[in-house]
């Protein structure tokens, strides 16, 4: 009965199970066991996004309250919220650090965060009176692949990811957008907002439209504004400091870099 029930709240809240066998029983059993917090924040979290994008109206403050407060405890269930010593990929350095890798490496995880994603950005077009379809989403890797590739896959449409050639972001692996295609362009958390801007100009060098930039994790603190609208599942306070007068370099706290982005040469 408790597999039962499982399996008919992952089938209400959007989430296929696969075919039931032997292993698949252990798993399902094991993950009752161990995960019901974030079974449950991730129940939360479609049943918000879905309730958002059949009614077409904004998410009333206390329902997107206790969303974000869902997403930061997948986060730290995950083990993705850090505290040390780290440089962001902006080359700042702050004392808290949002690893989404390790919340995206469970699938069900990235599912949900993908549903909540595409369902924000729809509820925003709709409350704003606008018909925003779109043909595209992107990313830049590594952390926007997997974003890019849930809320894709939420809507119903193709997903390509900018990469690292050097220093500069562009498109490989035949990877192309067309002239007058409606562009999302996502991240997994955005600081001071740098890769979304060479994301951003990519699509706009290829004469896509650019309808939206959509984050996990927005840390901007003001910083990461963009002339398109920009909708976040949750917004957190950290500091970040100058490296010249980083109070954790003073204190000999070891730095960390755990981004993708190489150094600048």
């Amino acid at each position: 009965m408790v597999l039962g029930r499982y399996l008919c709240r992952l089938k209400l809240f959007g989430l296929s199970p696969c075919p039931v066998n032997d292993t698949v029983l252990g798993q399902c059993l094991w993950r009752l066991k161990t995960d019901q917090g974030m079974i449950s924040a991730i129940s939360t979290l479609n049943l918000i996004g879905v309730r958002s994008s059949l009614s077409g109206s904004k998410t009333n403050p206390e329902s997107q309250h206790h969303a974000e407060k869902d997403v930061l405890k997948m986060l730290r269930e995950t083990g993705a919220v850090l505290e040390g010593h780290f440089k962001l990929s902006s080359g700042r350095h702050s004392d808290f650090y949002i690893q989404c890798a390790l919340a995206l490496q469970h699938p069900e995880v990235g599912e949900a965060l993908g549903r909540s994603l595409a369902a924000l950005y729809a509820t925003g077009v709709k409350s704003g009176g606008a018909d925003s379809p779109v043909d595209v989403v992107i990313g830049p890797a590594l952390g926007g692949i997997l974003v890019s590739y849930e809320v894709a896959r939420a809507l119903g449409v193709r997903s390509l990811f900018a990469e690292r050639q050097g220093t500069e972001l562009t498109l490989r692996r035949g990877f192309a957008m067309k002239r007058g295609e409606r562009v999302l362009v996502v991240e997994d958390v955005i600081t001071t907002g740098g890769s979304v801007r060479e994301v951003i100009s990519l699509v706009r060098d290829a004469e896509a439209v650019v309808v939206g930039v959509g984050c996990i994790v927005d840390r901007s603190g003001g910083r990461g504004r963009f002339d398109v609208p920009v909708f976040s599942l949750v917004s957190v306070e950290a500091r970040d400091y100058d490296p010249v007068s980083c109070p954790l370099c003073a204190m000999g706290i070891p730095l960390t870099k755990p981004g993708s982005r190489p150094d600048a040469v």
